[in-house]
C-alpha cells in the first residue's frame, strides 16, 4: 500500500470499534500489513489509536512477546472521524512504524499492538499472527486491492527493493499465467523519504494491460519480483472481480437522441460543387518535438508542395508550427481537449463537421490515436480519411494513459472503435503494431507503409561532417565510446533504467559516456539527475535539453541506445542507422522488423534491468572494428528501405484511390527542391 494511499474503509473501522466504550478509552486498529504473509525485509505498520476524542501518547508493537517497537504518531487520518461518526475526534489519531522483519527467521510471526493514553491507560488494539517468509524483499502492492473490480484495463501499481538494492523484473501474473512485467524505476518519493532505510527515490512499478478474458468472476493476480541475481520472490497475491462496464438505459437513450441531432445537422450542410483543387486536411495532437509530430513534418514535406491546399490542425502549439508555416501549410491551433462525456463528445462532433465542411475538405489525414474525433466527424459525412496510428498500445490502456484510469465514459471507447472500424486507410509503421488494431479493422483497410526519413539530406550531412572537431567542440574525448539515448525523458522510455544500468557497468568501462538528449523539467527528470548526482558521475553521463538539432549527436556518438518499454518504429534508430550508427534497442513491436540482433543491430528485453546492463557490456566490449561493421549494415537497410521518398509517395497513392483526384492534381510526392535539402543539412550541422 502506499503510504499516500492509507486505508479510507469506513467498514474496516467500524468493524474494530469496541461496543462500549466511555468518553476516555483507548480504542484503535492496525490496518497494515492487509494480508497474513510478509517478506523478511523493511514492513510498514499503519493503524490508527484514540484515547476518547483525543491522541494517545504511545502506540507499542511487540513481535514474538519478546522485541518492542515504538510507533510515530501524529499521521493524519480523517477517514477515522468519519467512520466513527465523531466529528470532534482529532483526525491526527494515525500511527506507523517501520520494522526490518529480517531480524525474525521464517516461519510464525506473533504482533501485537498497544495505545497508551496521556493518563496511562492501556490497551490493546490488536494481535494477529502473520507467515513470514522471503530472504530481503521489501515492497508493497498498493493497486489493486484485494477483492478490487477491474472494469477496464488491469492497473497494477506498488514498490519494491531488495538487498541488492534495485530489482531486476517485475512480472505480472493472471490465474497462474504470466501475463507482462511492469515498468520499472518509477519515482517513489513516499518510499524514498522513510528515515529509518535508503530505498532509493526509485523503487516504484507500474503495469498496464487487459485482464485475461474468462468465464470465472474472480482472478487471482500474483506479482513476483526477479533480482539481479536471478532470484524469484513473490512479493503479493490479490484476489480481483472482473467488473464490466455498465451503462444505464437512460445513458444509452441519451447517446442515441445526440448521435440522432448531429447526423440531421450533418445532412443538412450542402455539400456544393465538389471542389476542384485538393484540399488535404490534417488532424495531430500537437505541434511539439516528439516521434508522431517528427513523421507528419516529413510527410508534408514530401506532399505538401504537390498539393493545392494544405491545413494542419491541432490542440497545442510547438515548435513545428514555424516549419509546417514555411511550406505555405495553413497551421489553426485549437486549445480543443478531447471530450470526456457523451455530451461534450456530440458536441465536438457538430464542430468539427462544420469546419471539415467550411474549409472544403476532399480527405482528412488523422495523426496518431488522439485525432480520431475528427475522423468520426468526416466518416459521419462522407469524407475519406486516412488514419497514420502509431501508438503500440491496447485501446483500453491507450485510453487510461490519456484521459486517467476510470475518467472516460464507455460512450468514448465506443466511438473510437466505430472511427477505427469506419477508417478507410489504417496506416501504421510496422506489422506488429498492424497485428494489434487486427480486432478492429479488416486486413484489407490495414496498410504498413515503412517509415522513412531523409535519407538524401543525411547522406549529404555525412559527408561534411568532422567527428573529431564536434567531439572537441563538445568536450568528448576523441578516444570516448558514446552511448546515445534520444527522447523526452519519461517512464515510458525508461531512461532511468538506462543510466543505472551504465551506472553498473562503468567501472569496468573507463571510457564510456553515456548522453541523454530530451531532458524536460518533470519528476523523472529530476530522479535522473539524483542518480547522476549520488554517483559522481557528471563527468561521463551528460543530460541535455529536447533539440531539432540532434544529428550531430548521432554522428559522434558509437551506439545508440533505445530502453523504451513502448515503441513502434523509433524515428531516431532509422535516423541513426543512416549516418551509420549502430543501434542497442529493447525488442518492442516493430523493432525486430528492423534490426537483425548482432547483424544489423543488437536486440535486448524490455523491463528487465539483467538485460539492459548485459547488453551495455556486450556492446561496450566489442572492438571499435565490429561496431563500426553493425553500423554499415545497418546503414545499407536504411538507405535501401527507409526513405521518406516512400512512404509519402505511398501517401499520395492513398490519396488518389480515395478522392477519385487525378494524379496529376495532386502533384507528386518525392524529394522536395534542392534548396529545401540544403536548408535541411545546414539546420542540422
Amino acid at each position: 500500500m502506499a503510504l499516500s494511499r492509507l486505508p479510507r474503509l469506513r467498514s474496516l473501522v467500524r468493524r474494530h470499534l469496541p461496543r462500549r466504550h466511555s468518553d476516555r478509552s483507548v480504542r484503535g486498529w492496525f490496518d497494515q500489513p492487509a494480508g497474513d504473509l510478509l517478506l523478511r525485509g523493511p514492513q510498514l505498520f499503519v493503524g490508527w489509536a484514540l484515547e476518547g476524542d483525543h491522541p494517545v501518547s504511545k502506540v507499542e508493537l511487540v513481535f514474538n512477546r519478546s522485541a518492542t517497537v515504538e510507533a510515530e504518531l501524529g499521521m493524519r487520518r480523517p477517514d477515522v472521524p468519519l467512520a466513527l461518526g465523531a466529528p470532534h475526534a482529532t483526525a491526527a489519531c494515525g500511527w506507523s512504524a517501520w520494522v526490518d522483519l529480517a531480524r525474525w527467521p521464517v516461519g510464525s510471526l506473533q504482533v501485537r499492538v498497544t495505545a497508551f493514553g496521556p493518563s496511562g491507560r492501556g490497551a490493546a488494539l490488536g494481535e494477529r499472527v502473520f507467515r513470514l517468509a522471503g530472504t530481503g524483499l521489501a515492497g508493497s502492492l498498493d493497486i489493486p486491492s484485494e477483492g478490487a473490480e477491474v472494469t477496464r484495463d488491469l492497473l497494477v501499481v506498488g514498490w519494491a527493493s531488495t538487498a541488492q538494492a534495485g530489482v531486476a523484473r517485475v512480472e505480472i501474473s493472471v490465474d497462474g499465467r504470466t501475463i507482462g512485467r511492469a515498468r520499472l524505476r518509477i519515482p517513489r518519493p513516499d518510499v524514498a523519504s522513510v528515515p529509518t532505510h535508503d530505498f532509493g527515490p526509485l523503487t516504484g512499478f507500474e503495469y498496464r494491460g487487459a485482464l485475461p478474458d474468462s468465464e470465472k468472476e474472480t482472478a487471482e493476480l500474483t506479482v513476483v519480483v526477479v533480482d539481479g541475481e536471478g532470484g524469484r520472490e513473490r512479493l503479493a497475491s490479490r484476489s480481483i472481480r472482473r467488473a464490466p462496464v455498465s451503462v444505464s438505459p437512460d445513458e444509452v437513450a441519451r447517446a442515441a437522441t445526440l448521435r440522432l441531432r448531429t447526423e440531421e445537422v450533418v445532412r443538412g450542410l450542402s455539400r456544393g460543387n465538389h471542389p476542384v483543387d485538393s484540399h488535404l486536411v490534417v488532424f495531430t495532437h500537437s505541434l511539439a518535438i516528439g516521434g508522431g509530430q517528427l513523421y507528419l513534418n516529413e510527410l508534408l514535406r514530401r506532399l505538401a508542395p504537390g498539393l493545392p491546399r494544405c491545413t494542419v490542425v491541432s490542440p497545442t502549439d510547438g515548435e513545428l508550427r514555424a516549419e509546417l508555416e514555411t511550406r505555405s501549410i495553413d497551421v489553426i491551433v485549437t486549445g480543443r481537449p478531447l471530450p470526456t462525456d457523451l455530451e461534450t463528445y456530440e458536441g465536438q462532433i457538430r464542430e468539427l463537421s462544420l469546419f471539415i465542411r467550411g474549409c472544403e475538405a476532399t480527405v482528412i489525414l488523422l495523426n496518431t490515436l488522439g485525432a480520431w474525433p475528427a475522423g468520426d466527424s468526416a466518416q459521419r459525412m462522407g469524407v475519406p480519411t486516412i488514419w497514420s496510428i502509431h501508438e503500440s498500445f491496447d485501446i483500453d490502456h491507450w485510453l487510461s494513459e490519456n484521459y486517467g484510469h476510470s475518467d472516460w465514459h464507455p460512450y468514448i471507447r465506443e466511438r473510437l472503435l466505430a472511427t477505427l472500424s469506419g477508417a478507410d486507410r489504417l496506416v501504421f509503421e510496422a506489422d506488429a503494431t498492424s497485428r494489434m488494431f487486427a480486432p478492429y479493422a479488416a486486413a484489407d483497410r490495414r496498410l504498413v507503409v515503412t517509415y522513412g526519413v531523409d535519407t538524401e539530406a543525411i547522406a549529404g550531412y555525412a559527408r561534411l561532417f568532422e567527428r573529431a572537431s564536434v567531439r572537441a567542440a563538445n568536450s568528448i574525448p576523441g578516444d570516448a565510446v558514446v552511448l546515445l539515448s534520444v527522447g523526452t525523458l519519461e517512464e515510458r522510455k525508461s531512461q532511468a533504467c538506462l543510466v543505472e544500468a551504465f551506472i553498473e557497468v562503468a567501472p569496468l568501462h573507463p571510457k564510456a559516456m553515456l548522453v541523454l538528449v530530451g531532458d524536460r523539467p518533470n519528476r523523472y527528470s529530476e530522479v535522473v539527475h539524483h542518480l547522476i548526482k549520488e554517483a559522481q558521475l557528471e563527468d561521463r553521463i551528460r543530460l541535455l535539453p529536447v533539440t531539432d538539432d540532434i544529428w550531430p549527436w548521432y554522428a559522434l556518438s558509437d551506439v545508440l541506445v533505445s530502453a523504451s518499454d513502448i515503441e513502434s518504429m523509433p524515428r531516431s534508430l532509422l535516423e541513426a542507422m543512416a549516418l551509420g550508427v549502430p543501434t542497442l534497442s529493447t525488442d518492442v513491436f516493430g523493432v525486430p522488423e528492423v534490426i537483425d540482433d548482432g547483424r544489423t543491430g543488437w536486440l535486448f528485453p524490455a523491463r528487465d534491468m539483467m538485460a539492459l546492463a548485459t547488453a551495455l557490456r556486450r556492446v561496450l566490449s566489442l572492438p571499435s572494428e565490429a561496431r563500426r561493421a553493425v553500423g554499415e549494415a545497418g546503414r545499407q537497410v536504411a538507405m535501401r528501405d527507409h526513405s521518406s521518398d516512400a512512404y509519402g509517395e505511398a501517401y499520395r497513392r492513398m490519396m488518389v484511390e480515395l478522392t477519385g483526384v487525378p494524379s496529376a492534381a495532386l502533384g507528386a510526392a518525392g524529394s522536395p527542391a534542392a534548396a529545401d535539402q540544403e536548408q535541411s543539412i545546414e539546420r542540422s550541422r
